[in-house]
């Protein structure tokens, strides 16, 4: 982070916006294409993810060990218990590997020894029928609502400044109205999860942190490389933007002041 605003600080002051100039109108659709792609995977790839964590088909609530064993059966990982909030940050050094369920562990007895064992609870623990179903119908919902609402400056109902806002505010007015329809029917969809108070994420790591932390010296020398990709990719990204925004044909104007 640290050699990426270097980077562009050093751009800024050398006036590198100047190359804009030679963008051509093929790099420009190439870009809006891609980041276009880009965005429509993603929102199938998250409405998939739904049917995957919250599944329409029952199956069995367990809790699976992070790692495999031998010694593994699933009739003691039908008792568990999930994890609190205070036992997530005392197991951070041993959940080292990602999972899609909520983090939980049991007891698993072995040759008359027992032994805690953590793990992820599996799909079935979060068998909700109607989420995934509904999720389709939020997503096509608010999608058909903002390109209707989109073009409504181009009808002829209500006056021009009426249909001009309507239109600017398409989405958000698509997304209200389907975060209405959710709240309506009651049905438990995925939501965003919003943490209750400001702090940061670890209690035992404060505001301030040490820029190297556990890397080794000679990481300073070599951020430059992957900094100087993530710089480009800004770069990018911003003057791109503002030269499609921009075209004559969008017919924008500068404000007063």
């Amino acid at each position: 982070g640290i050699w990426i605003a270097i980077i562009l600080l050093i751009l800024v002051v050398t006036d590198a916006s100047s190359f804009v100039c030679y963008i051509t109108r093929f790099t420009e659709e190439s870009f809006a294409t891609l980041i276009a792609v880009i965005f429509i995977k993603k929102a199938i790839e998250n409405v998939a993810q739904i049917a995957r964590n919250r599944p329409y088909i029952e199956s069995p609530c367990v809790c699976m060990p992070l790692f495999e064993s031998a010694d593994f059966n699933d009739s003691q990982a039908y008792s568990f218990s999930r994890l609190t909030a205070a036992e997530m940050e005392d197991t951070l050094a041993v959940y080292n590997v990602t999972g899609e369920g909520d983090k939980c562990m049991f007891n698993m007895t072995t040759d008359n020894v027992t032994e805690m064992m953590y793990g992820f609870t599996t799909a079935g623990c979060n068998y909700t029928p109607n989420a995934f179903f509904m999720s389709i119908n939020l997503f096509i919902g608010t999608f058909l609502i903002s390109m209707y609402l989109k073009k409504f400056k181009d009808y002829s109902f209500f006056p021009s400044i009426v249909r001009s806002y309507i239109s600017d505010f398409a989405v958000i007015t698509a997304i209200l109205l389907m975060v209405l329809v959710d709240v309506g029917f009651g049905i438990d969809t995925p939501k965003l999860v919003v943490p209750d108070k400001f702090s940061p994420t670890w209690s035992e790591r404060g505001w301030i942190i040490d820029p190297l932390g556990k890397n080794p010296w000679w990481s300073i020398i070599v951020a430059p490389i992957p900094a100087l990709l993530g710089s480009i990719l800004i770069f990018m990204d911003q003057h791109i933007t503002a030269v499609i925004v921009n075209r004559k044909e969008n017919k924008m104007r500068k404000g007063g002041g």
